[in-house]
């Protein structure tokens, strides 16, 4: 096989500086080696065969051939992939063909069912060769066959009494039929109140003195199926919390050879989550409500722990009244409830009701109570000594015989309580003493949902590198021991492929390396676009005021007024992406105000759930999103539905987050810059996942618009413009007018909004929402090169000559009068009508006047109007929900 330059592959290659890349003597006759990726994804290759229409993309036998050279050189690999290359299938092929074990991690659910039921399906046909997968999820995504029958007879007894549960009737029949037990598969969301009565948690679950453990339980199916196949997939998440847990991980995640991190520009946010302790004002409350303390110790006891609790979270909440903090001092109030729940634990353990006696668990594994009896230490349990509040007492006794199985199933669950307890007052702790400060951060949030608040506690790792370094990336036992050194036998190193269509900075990898404790690399890529950017994308950049803190209110006027134009050309189909809440609550604001709102159909986040306003989105024609920076990644929009994407601000990250600020701090104090070397390659990742979200296929076209002023006036900006895919590039909204001239169907020079309404309501109100009071009428008329506007309504025109008996008619007048008003100032501009191409927009108007009205007049007078116009189109926007 040919071996191509490696300097060809990468404007950012740092091969040149490595030796000439080299397979280990077992690897040398692999499939892998021996495999021609440019003839497997050449135009007569495999790939070709299988699929009608193909095309070889560079980029992607670019990244396929970086991908192997890391695997065969056991070497790291970094690779930037834009939207369009068709990385999966790119880093599968070595991948499968190296015969290794491979782990796949992603960020998202939906890129794991991609891979596991597309594209490894797909490459089984193309290979012809048998390839093992298997999805590793978190235990809580699966039924526990153990809680499921208690739950099922408590939902029998309930039923006799009251209708049963739906969605537990259809448990009854799906658990007959699947083959994973994933309640993901399941055709609904399970209720919240009975997803955890129903799911595995690591600390419920009784293990191996479970009766299911060994033969019926969903988790170790999965687990022991993972154990036999090639391809893992898997999230971020979970692979990490394994390669923490170092061999003891193995049984949640098998070891591999190769690990692929996909969507890797999140890396560092979920290395954070993973490593730090969190806690809420609800945990504790949420743990005490077990049905075990309940049982075992009183209620007064419980009850006092319970305000201990509030206490504790009172003395952090009343630190701050921002929604986010940084804690320095120490936590006293929480320092009593981790002493005082540890005690707790302490005083279960020693008036445990199961403990071993005579036919207890020892070394053979058997079980820890003998059927029909129970315990000693049950019948004559110890009181317990003053716990440190001074309350004393007893454990309760159980109140049953029990079983072999009951019995070892209850011990179980008693010890797993107690470890709860100890594990909770050891989280307490941490947040409560200040004695890392150096290399954590603890903070405090306020998360706000329609109900209450909740005040979230964090420890976090202020650099979390160090473990990404000696977990992932350079783990010790991959180092060569002395004996190895000694023998020249060769070591077998783990390659981690990191992948993503933003991983890169400033045309380079620094930033993510220096964040992710990587060392070296073999192999960096930055491939080329493969779209069309410059004749497919304009990115607009409009010459407005630079943001004022000290006068939003006119900066968000200027912006909501700038997006407005922006949608008049578009037609709506936009996602408008802000940097805060409180900005896109403004915008919101001017562009559903009562006195000229927008005629666009339009929702903002938190209007409903995320899934469901995407949907919305993709079903409504002409629609525009209002969305903030959860929706600036993971929105898939293809087609027409999205045609221009705005950006508010670059989205930096908030200066005073405290997990921000103290990365900020150590950075300043260790020499570095830590706007330069931080906030700006964030900021820029960011801003290119929020381009991102406009090109999806080869046939998408549109317009992105970022209306912040320092992505020309500051270098950082001109740098980051760089850095963003090759659109053309305009500050004249001139040229956004005619670059939607050029990819939509209309030609028009002019638009016309007209709305109909009864009563005083929104105009935007269908008939089924006002069917009383008078008709009203307004219409819009605007100029689109400029998008300069006259308005006009029927409380300041003259009355209708014709019978307006329906909104359709009061929408047919509107327009006819808009239309008289431009054809006047045509004609005294000594132009005519028939030179002239206009849009109409409204929710009943269509091509036809005569499905629209039943005036016979109207009608005439319409079918006049419309025939003096170079072109009449139309467009219909749907009513409002």
């Amino acid at each position: 096989m040919s071996q191509a330059d490696p300097l060809s592959y990468s404007n950012n290659s740092n091969l040149g500086l490595l030796p000439e890349a080299t397979s280990t003597e077992h690897e040398a006759g692999s499939p892998l080696a021996n495999c021609d990726l440019a003839e497997f994804f050449g135009t007569n290759g495999p790939l070709a065969k299988e699929l009608t229409g193909y095309e070889l993309r560079p980029s992607q036998l670019k990244m396929a051939e970086g991908a192997k050279r890391a695997i065969l050189t056991q070497q790291h690999a970094l690779i930037e992939a834009p939207t369009g290359t068709g990385k999966s299938i790119a880093y599968l092929v070595p991948a499968i063909l190296s015969g290794k074990t491979v782990v796949i991690a992603t960020a998202n659910k939906s890129l794991q069912s991609q891979l596991f039921q597309k594209d490894i399906p797909f490459l089984r046909k193309v290979l012809d060769r048998t390839i093992s997968a298997v999805v590793v999820k978190g235990r809580s995504n699966f039924v526990c066959n153990y809680k499921w029958e208690k739950e099922a007879a408590t939902q029998q007894q309930i039923a006799l009494y009251d209708r049963e549960h739906d969605q537990v009737k259809f448990l009854h029949s799906w658990l007959d039929e699947t083959a994973t037990g994933d309640v993901d598969d399941l055709p609904f969301l399970l209720d919240s109140d009975l997803r955890p009565r129903i799911v595995s948690y690591p600390d419920d679950c009784l293990h191996d003195d479970c009766r299911f453990y060994f033969d019926d339980c969903w988790v170790n199916r999965m687990r022991d199926a993972a154990a036999e196949a090639q391809i893992i997939i898997t999230n971020h998440h979970l692979l990490l919390n394994a390669l923490e847990l170092g061999w003891a991980g193995e049984r949640l995640l098998p070891p591999a050879a190769i690990y692929i991190i996909d969507e890797a520009h999140g890396l560092e946010q979920t290395a954070t989550a993973v490593f730090e302790t969190n806690l809420t004002d609800y945990t504790v409350e949420q743990l005490l409500s077990r049905t075990i303390f309940q049982e075992y110790l009183d209620e007064s006891e419980l009850d006092e722990w319970r305000f201990q609790n509030t206490l504790a979270f009172q003395e952090v909440a009343h630190l701050s009244r921002d929604n986010a903090y940084r804690i320095d001092a120490e936590l006293e109030e929480m320092k009593k409830l981790s002493r005082g729940l540890s005690a707790l634990a302490q005083k279960l353990k020693l008036n445990h009701p199961y403990a071993q006696g005579e036919g207890t668990k020892g070394d053979s594994g058997k079980r820890a109570v003998r059927p029909g009896t129970v315990s000693e230490s049950s019948k004559k349990l110890r009181k317990a000594g003053p716990t440190t509040n001074g309350s004393s007492g007893s454990a309760k006794q159980p109140k049953k015989v029990l079983s072999e199985d009951e019995a070892a199933e209850e011990k179980r669950a008693y010890d797993l309580a107690i470890e709860a307890l100890s594990s909770t007052a050891t989280k307490l702790m941490t947040v409560a003493i200040n004695t890392h400060s150096d290399t954590t951060v603890r903070y405090a949030v306020r998360v706000f949902d329609r109900r209450h608040t909740t005040l979230e506690l964090h420890a976090a790792p202020i650099n979390p590198s160090g473990q990404l370094h000696d977990f992932l990336f350079h783990p010790e036992e991959d180092e060569p021991d002395e004996e190895n050194q000694e023998t020249d036998q060769p070591v077998t190193r783990r390659t981690v492929i990191c992948t993503s269509a933003t991983l890169a900075t400033n045309g380079n990898f620094e930033h993510f390396k220096s964040r992710c404790g990587i060392e070296t690399t073999g192999e960096e890529h930055i491939l080329p676009a493969v779209f069309n950017y410059p004749e497919q994308v304009l990115l607009y950049q409009p010459p407005l005021p630079a943001y004022d803190y000290r006068n939003a209110d006119l900066y968000y006027s200027k912006i909501a007024q700038e997006i407005e134009h922006l949608l008049q050309v578009s037609r709506g189909r936009a996602l408008c992406l802000f940097t805060s809440w409180s900005g896109l609550q403004q915008v919101k604001d001017r562009l559903t105000t009562a006195g000229s709102p927008s005629i666009w159909p339009l929702r903002a986040q938190g209007d409903a759930p995320r899934d469901t306003l995407l949907s919305w989105f993709k079903e409504t024609q002409h629609s525009v999103l209002l969305a903030t920076r959860s929706f600036w990644e993971g929105v898939d929009i293809p087609g027409d539905d999205l045609s221009l994407v705005v950006l508010d601000k670059m989205p930096f990250p908030t200066p005073n987050d405290p997990l921000h600020s103290a990365r900020m701090k150590l950075l300043d104090e260790s020499g570095s810059n830590s706007f330069g070397d931080y906030m700006v390659p964030l900021m820029n990742l960011a801003l290119k996942q929020g381009f991102g979200r406009l090109i999806r296929r080869a046939g998408d076209s549109g317009v992105v618009a970022i209306l912040d002023e320092r992505l020309s006036s500051k270098g950082y900006g001109r740098q980051t413009r760089q850095d963003l895919p090759p659109a053309r590039f305009s500050r004249t909204f001139k040229d956004v007018h005619k670059f939607y001239q050029s990819v939509l169907p209309s030609n028009a020079e002019f638009a016309l909004n007209v709305w109909a309404w009864r009563g005083r309501g929104d105009p935007l109100a269908d008939e089924a929402t006002e069917r009383e009071g008078a008709l009203h009428w307004r219409w819009q008329l605007l100029r689109l090169q400029d998008s300069k506007a006259d308005i006009m309504d029927d409380a300041a025109a003259d009355p209708s000559p014709f019978p307006l008996n329906t909104l359709a008619d009061a929408e047919c007048y509107a327009a006819l009068q808009g239309l008289e008003n431009l054809r006047d100032r045509i004609e005294r501009a000594g132009r005519a009508t028939t030179g002239f191409a206009v849009e109409v927009r409204s929710q009943r108007l269509t091509m036809d006047p005569q499905t629209t009205s039943q005036a016979a007049d109207l009608h005439q007078a319409w079918q006049e109007a419309a025939a003096q116009w170079q072109q009449l189109t139309f467009i219909m926007i749907p009513p409002v929900d």
